[in-house]
């Protein structure tokens, strides 16, 4: 039986902040990634380039891609709740039961993260079994698989990242979503910041994903 805790802990740390211990261990995660025959060979190839491009480059250029691709926009943003709540109240009041699922299962995070960045995710999907795993990243692979399209548009290489989750997930995305969601950000000057009040869209089991961008 195969064990996705490693493909979770790696892909987590891959979306991490580049710095220098990421720089040094790289060879080590590669080597771990290497010798697990989880995800297919075209994505588990798409993955190794990921580490070999950061082990090659820069990291000062490393960190300006992280930053202009995260922290500049919203589109892309790693921070769950902020696609399907916005800036609405109901997103801490999400956060805190994300918080509380956490911390019932013995995970604790920094005091300085929240619970709803990617990475905190799924290095918890990590330490769960197997099922729950694929499970609760079912619950938001059509959010993940959004970003992930987004970013394989602007030819932008984190995308790799988010198709390998899809591959993980038990939960089949929807293609209607996926493409409902990037049609409105063709007309609205894709890749932009922008506002618009239009109605939200539903996504897996009723949750909703905000379009106030």
């Amino acid at each position: 039986m195969v064990n996705t805790s490693i493909i979770y802990k790696i892909l987590s740390i891959l979306l991490m902040y580049p710095d220098n211990n990421l720089k040094f261990s790289l060879k080590d995660l590669l080597y771990a990634f290497d010798n697990e025959k989880i995800l297919s060979i075209n994505s588990h190839d798409e993955i190794v380039f990921f580490m070999n491009f950061l082990m090659k480059e820069d990291l000062l250029l490393l960190q300006q891609l992280y930053v202009d691709t995260f922290d500049r926009k919203k589109l892309y943003s790693l921070y769950l709740f902020e696609h399907i709540h916005g800036d609405s109240k109901d997103r801490g009041q999400a956060m805190v039961d994300l918080q509380n699922m956490y911390i019932s299962n013995g995970y604790k995070i920094s005091s300085y993260e929240l619970p709803d960045y990617l990475p905190v995710f799924l290095e918890y999907l990590s330490l769960i079994s197997q099922k729950e795993a694929g499970y609760f990243l079912g619950e938001i692979i059509n959010i993940v698989m959004i970003i992930g399209n987004r970013l394989k548009n602007v030819n932008n290489i984190y995308y790799k990242l988010f198709f390998a989750l899809e591959e993980l997930s038990v939960t089949k995305v929807d293609e209607n979503i996926i493409k409902l969601a990037l049609s409105y950000e063709e007309k609205m000057n894709f890749g932009e910041e922008f506002e618009y009040n239009s109605d939200e869209l539903t996504f897996q089991n009723n949750r909703k994903i905000s379009n106030n961008y």
